[in-house]
């Protein structure tokens, strides 16, 4: 319930082990395939109760969605989002990736020779590479229904089955006995964990103090004073920390943001603006991305001025700058 990626990943994993099972001996699959079955089965009524919801929001989704179009540069991109780290330094990012991507590579190759040592590999490197395969299914969908009907996967959905990759990562490199290839794959591992950690730390420090200059910001903003954004998903996570009516320019609130918040509309029409400024109210404009910048332009043609009070403004993901508008004299 967590994500529908999350959802395909379990999927991609029962499919992986009911293949696993069906090279198994005749009565060793009937008894591995009926718990499968059971355990398969299980899923889907757990699964029941949001149905409703899944079918309506796919329905949405297939109207409109904010993810932009796939290219085929995404398959790189996917194995970069995975293996990338963040060192601060962009050559030794990528200079990790490779190296990290080569380990991968070199581990399933020595796996693959050494399969038919059945002393020292009773199969379980079949499952381990079932890991690595939940991670790719659960990707390859949603790259495959992107390129199919419209664009619905982001690097981030791959997530729910990163555990999968890393784990059985970390099991094909325990199968490596000797200590000239052991010993500096877990120096790199150890490096580049470190390396990101760090990076997730001073990120979420530098978010924490963005944040609270932020709400400094939004505080000055009166309890009668129009508020208006560009982008309804800045509306809607705004709505949490400004708990007071706000208005879409350009666009019309998706109907779950309206339900959480009841108080977010769409701009009346483009003299409305003009009327709150000459009927003496304070007009505030929150406006995220490029768009922005056209935004303020058309205002000006109008006569409406801006005066940015507070720029490169994060509210948990979102950018933006904070306007008070006026009348040009």
């Amino acid at each position: 319930y967590t994500h529908y990626f999350a959802a395909v990943a379990a999927a991609a994993l029962y499919v992986g082990v009911a293949v696993l099972l069906s090279v198994k001996k005749k009565e060793e699959r009937v008894k591995y395939l009926l718990v499968w079955l059971f355990c398969a089965g299980i899923s889907v009524l757990a699964y029941l109760p949001w149905l409703p919801a899944a079918v309506s929001q796919v329905s949405q989704v297939r109207e409109s969605y904010w993810i932009l179009p796939l290219t085929l540069s995404c398959f790189g991109g996917c194995v970069k989002f995975m293996l990338k780290p963040s060192t601060g330094y962009q050559l030794l990012d990528y200079g990790l990736a490779v190296v990290l991507f080569a380990l991968l590579a070199a581990f399933l190759i020595h796996a693959f020779l050494k399969r038919k040592d059945r002393e020292r590999n009773p199969g379980r490197d079949r499952y381990a590479f079932l890991g690595l395969c939940v991670l790719a299914g659960t990707a390859l969908f949603g790259i495959a229904v992107s390129f199919l009907m419209r664009p619905v996967f982001i690097y981030r959905y791959m997530l729910p089955a990163a555990g999968c990759f890393w784990f059985c990562f970390s099991y094909f490199l325990s199968r490596q006995k000797k200590a000239l290839v052991l010993v500096p794959s877990l120096l790199v591992l150890l490096f580049v964990g470190a390396a990101d950690y760090s990076a997730f730390v001073q990120g979420e420090v530098m978010k924490k103090e963005q944040m609270t200059r932020t709400e400094e910001e939004l505080a000055k903003i009166g309890a009668e004073d129009i508020v208006l954004f560009n982008f309804d998903q800045v509306q809607a996570v705004t709505g949490w920390y400004l708990p007071r009516e706000s208005y879409l320019y350009g666009g019309t609130p998706e109907t779950l943001i309206r339900e959480m918040f009841p108080g977010v509309y769409a701009v009346p029409g483009e003299e409305w603006i003009d009327q709150q400024l000459e009927s003496g109210k304070t007009v505030w404009f929150i406006g995220s991305g490029l768009a922005r910048d056209g935004i303020l332009k058309e205002w000006q043609k109008r006569g409406i001025k801006s005066v940015e009070t507070a720029d490169s403004c994060l509210l948990e993901r979102y950018w933006f700058n904070i306007y008070r508008l006026g009348r040009q004299p």
